[in-house]
């Protein structure tokens, strides 16, 4: 679209605003919606180009590191690869659009340099990540606590570059970066009890109930940080985070890991059924599938047969399955009801007669009433839906 188009439209919108057809938040969220539609259409060459491009500049960094690398001295590998974090950090900014595009709402950005430009920051945190590496282990080889300074550059990077685009790839950046992390704060935890290795994800059984307990704690923060709005892109955040609370709890000590599914499975559904996240009722009905055949195994001390075993994971998938429908019924159902029966939208507009002048037949008393929006009352706000129409949630 044109500049004179898009001036246009917003020059349309605004009079709308100003004659109280719509609100600034409808207003809003019709450009946002429009802008979205635009940039969903066609072909995207510029997507497949700039990943041709940043393919080969890996491409090219790895050529260079496998044939130069063993001939650079300390120094020099250090100072590349810091060198790279702000070099990729300006690279994504140049394909989001430049410093007005990062400081514009997110909707207003286009998915397909969100995308690239997030890939960027996202390539920069592992630079960063990796020059922590190289200076440590060249510097201070000897220094315990090098794989938590390596996460925490790595997240700092990755955290500061999502704060700037919001972006899939950010969200899988800052979740890696974030288990590189707690990995070295697990090393730091072993080292005080005397235990294993937080780099271990099998060993004793006190290895292996400190390293489930930490990662169940990061699964759980990042489904938590979806959940109340920290991270846009919702489906993404709980992928993560629901997947690896549950390869964490696996790693729990027997019968620990049977009832940490389980539990884990209790969880995801029952958030599912607060906030309807498909990635909530994925993630819980796979728990469920998995905790209860492994628990039945457990009980009966592998007595029961490997056919049983299925029937059992089969009746629980498809009850889960079941109760999830259900839910899912029941919560398109309560938003409708809360919009007043009208079957609009959950975030639409009301029309209980407020844009017919004095009220007319639509209004839910009946008679003369309440003024019209933009006449010196809002309108009614209706309740925050368990389903949001609009999640913008972008997947890879």
């Amino acid at each position: 679209m044109s500049d004179d188009a898009g001036r246009a439209r917003e020059e349309a919108l605004g009079r709308l605003v100003r004659q109280g057809v719509i609100t600034a938040g409808q207003a809003q969220a019709v450009s946002s919606e429009l802008d979205r539609a635009q940039a969903s259409g066609g072909v995207r060459w510029s997507e497949v180009v700039g990943y041709i491009g940043g393919g080969l500049l890996l491409a090219a960094v790895a050529t260079f590191a496998a044939t130069s690398w063993e001939d650079l001295s300390d120094v020099t590998r250090v100072a590349l690869l810091a060198a790279a974090v702000p070099v990729l950090a300006l690279a994504g900014m140049v394909m989001a659009g430049g410093p007005k595009a990062l400081g514009k709402p997110r909707d207003r950005v286009p998915k397909v340099r969100r995308r690239i430009g997030g890939t960027l920051f996202g390539l920069a945190s592992v630079a960063a990540l990796f020059a922590v590496e190289v200076f440590t282990s060249s510097a201070i080889p000897d220094w315990d606590d090098s794989l938590l300074a390596m996460g925490g550059a790595g997240l700092a990077v990755a955290v500061g570059g999502y704060a700037l685009l919001r972006s899939a790839p950010g969200v899988v950046a800052a979740w890696a970066m974030s288990a590189v992390l707690v990995g070295g704060v697990l090393e730091w935890v072993h080292r005080v009890l005397g235990t294993g290795s937080g780099l271990y994800l099998f060993g004793d059984t006190d290895t292996m109930a400190v390293n489930g307990t930490g990662y169940l704690l990061v699964g759980a923060v990042w489904v938590a940080a979806a959940l109340t709005g920290l991270v846009a892109e919702r489906g993404t955040a709980i992928g993560l985070g629901a997947a690896t609370a549950l390869a964490a709890a696996e790693l729990l000590p027997t019968p620990a890991n049977y009832l940490g599914v389980i539990g884990l499975a209790v969880v995801l559904l029952g958030l599912y059924a607060w906030r309807r996240a498909g990635a909530l009722l994925v993630f819980g009905t796979i728990a469920a599938t998995v905790g209860v055949p492994q628990l039945v195994w457990e009980l009966t001390d592998g007595r029961v047969s490997a056919a049983a075993i299925l029937a059992i994971a089969g009746a629980v998938l498809l009850g889960v399955s079941w109760a999830g429908v259900r839910l899912h019924r029941a919560g398109r159902s309560g938003d409708s009801s809360a919009d007043g029966g009208s079957g609009g939208p959950a975030h639409g507009p009301h029309h209980d007669g407020a844009d017919a002048p004095g009220g007319g037949e639509g209004h839910p008393s009946g008679g003369a009433g309440a003024p019209a929006p933009g006449q010196g009352q809002a309108p009614p706000q209706p309740p925050v839906p368990k389903v949001d129409p609009r999640d913008p949630d972008e997947r890879l």
